[in-house]
């Protein structure tokens, strides 16, 4: 075994004790092992270890070791809850489904593990420290990847496939990752301090040129969206400051492309069904599958097996040589996991976005939450963006697109949190004590 994987290995079996002792650490540890997976930095030595599995069962032994309180009010997620019923479903609809009963199986439970985590999210960031680490570990990630994606892109991978592993294996997938983060990182750019517009604009400039070279079309659309919400949020002074930084993104955006052969060509041919490899024709075929299977669908990652007969049924021309998905996320719970699965899903969205929108009325109204105004919506945008990459491909169990949207509702929890105590603190106060009466003689 190389030096490499003894050494990720003794890291692991270290967060692995760190988490039945101190399970937040073990949180922030899953999740970098997301981005940066043992597995692809070990030769695949460690591949039989399953590691994140380990850490993840660590972390949730500590969890119920460490906390009693299983279901305080204060740190509940109506979000994580419709998660849990998205996966609900689809575990049903396994029992009934069409082609495998096995593989649904396993792709509902790799959901259901996503909402546990969530729910671990909720429970143990419960202060602005540690949601701001595991949103740094998340922006780490995410970096680390852009930085290697353009290396990757110079050493003769043009487009970044099989990269990373994992949910980021297809460069498609790698630039809605980015999508998703790039506007967190614009927003570090507008912090005050010079290390922070360095660090923002360094890795922004790194993050879409790692775009560009993945020539995702579904990435442009999103990154259209982003820019489009983040100017439509930002007062006039942010304005101003958003069309500098697009001058010089467009720059960079320019250079990129330009580097990137075929790319113009891949560019103009977003609205020609032909060249997208017939979407239209297999969203066709995804609706007769939902027509089919209304209420609990045909079961997850059945599609793929199902989707031949319906070609043929609707004389469509096969464009897709595996059909493995719709190319659409919510058309894929539709016809997987029927009319209630999409529901979830959406309900999901929906509660983020909500909760998106009471910490901007907050930022708004109380001083010691505004400075947080332009990570809010960072967020949004980040969210809206990736939900368009959505649209053009298929991401049922993308975890970290999930965990961004717990976040707002942990940072609400983390607000009425600090509220209550501070309510607490000065009722206790000696000023509102009450006072003793004069004894009378």
């Amino acid at each position: 075994m190389p030096l490499r994987a003894v050494l990720i290995l003794a890291i692991s079996f270290a967060a692995c004790l760190l988490s039945l002792r101190k399970p937040f650490w073990g949180l922030c540890f899953f999740a970098l092992i997301t981005y940066i997976r043992p597995e692809r930095f070990s030769y695949n030595y460690l591949a039989d270890f399953h590691i994140p599995l380990i850490v993840s069962i660590c972390l949730v032994i500590g969890w119920l070791f460490q906390y009693r309180n299983f279901y305080p009010p204060e740190r509940s997620s109506w979000t994580v809850l419709s998660l849990f019923g998205l996966s609900f479903i689809l575990i049903l609809a396994s029992f009934f489904a069409e082609y495998s009963v096995r593989l649904s199986f396993m792709w509902a439970e790799e959901l259901f593990k996503i909402a546990i985590f969530c729910f671990l999210m909720v429970r143990l960031i419960d202060t602005k420290e540690r949601l701001s680490r595991f949103v740094g570990i998340n922006l780490f990630g995410a970096a680390f990847l852009g930085i290697w994606g353009f290396e990757q892109h110079f050493r003769g991978n043009p487009r970044l496939e099989d990269m990373a592993g994992g949910q980021f294996s297809e460069s498609n997938s790698m630039a809605a990752l980015w999508v998703l983060m790039l506007p967190l990182f614009i927003a570090i750019f507008f912090k005050k301090g010079i290390k922070y517009k360095l660090m923002g604009g360094l890795l922004s400039c790194v993050l879409l040129s790692s775009i560009v070279f993945t020539q995702s079309r579904a990435a442009i659309l999103g990154l259209a969206v982003v820019a489009f919400i983040l100017f439509l949020m930002a007062n006039l002074r942010l304005k101003i400051g958003l069309l500098a930084a697009a001058a010089i993104m467009y720059l960079v955006f320019s250079w990129a492309a330009s580097g990137t052969p075929g790319y113009h060509n891949r560019m103009d041919s977003i609205f020609n069904e032909e060249e997208t490899g017939g979407r239209y024709e297999i969203w066709e075929v995804g609706f007769e599958m939902f027509k089919d299977h209304p209420f609990l669908g045909v079961g997850a990652q059945n599609f793929q097996y199902m989707a031949k007969d319906y070609f043929i049924k609707l004389n469509k021309q096969i464009f897709f040589k595996q059909r493995a998905d719709p190319h659409n996320t919510a058309l894929l719970f539709l016809c997987e996991g029927g009319i209630f699965a999409l529901l979830f899903y959406l309900l999901s969205i929906f509660l983020a976005i909500r909760d998106l929108l009471i910490l901007n009325r907050l930022s708004r109204t109380n001083p010691s939450v505004a400075g947080y105004r332009p990570f809010i919506w960072a967020l949004a945008s980040g969210l809206l963006g990736f939900l368009v990459c959505a649209m053009l491909h298929s991401y049922p169990v993308y975890e970290v697109f999930y965990w961004c949207l717990v976040i707002p509702s942990i940072g609400k929890n983390i607000y009425y949190l600090r509220l209550a105590g501070k309510q607490s603190a000065d009722k206790n106060s000696p000023a509102n004590m009450p006072i003793d009466p004069v004894p009378t003689v």
